[in-house]
């Protein structure tokens, strides 16, 4: 057991010492990957908008630039299996690097989008004639 000295030493050292937090992608493990084919009837921006969309999603949740990169191959790899050519995801993965993190972990105020205002229109029930 430490004594009152030797546990203030261990924990002046541990504070002083620069705490490095590695964080992960996780998936549940029922996640079953399945991704729309590329030929499906969907429009390039829709397609376009998903894979920048994952990729960014995969820079925010990895703090280490080696998880993310194994992360990126694997996401690369299931969207070739679902008939994503090559050059199109190469191009669509190159706009997201482990460099521009700091500002993709920013909060951004969306100055562009509009407020969406839901309408609802009120039907009474019907009385019931007895």
């Amino acid at each position: 057991m430490l004594n009152q000295y030797e546990l203030n030493k261990t924990l002046s050292l541990l504070f002083t010492e620069k705490l490095i937090l590695d964080i992960k992608t996780h998936y549940k493990p029922t996640e079953t990957f399945q991704y729309t084919h590329f030929r499906l009837c969907h429009p390039l921006g829709v397609k376009r908008g998903f894979i920048k969309s994952e990729a960014i999603r995969l820079l925010r949740t990895n703090s280490s630039k080696t998880t993310f990169e194994e992360y990126l191959a694997n996401l690369k790899a299931r969207l070739e299996a679902c008939g994503y050519p090559k050059k199109y995801i190469k191009r669509l993965l190159s706009e997201v690097t482990f460099d521009s993190r700091q500002s993709a972990l920013k909060k951004q105020n969306r100055k562009n989008c509009r407020e969406t205002i839901a309408f609802c229109h009120y039907i009474p029930p019907c009385d019931k004639e007895t």
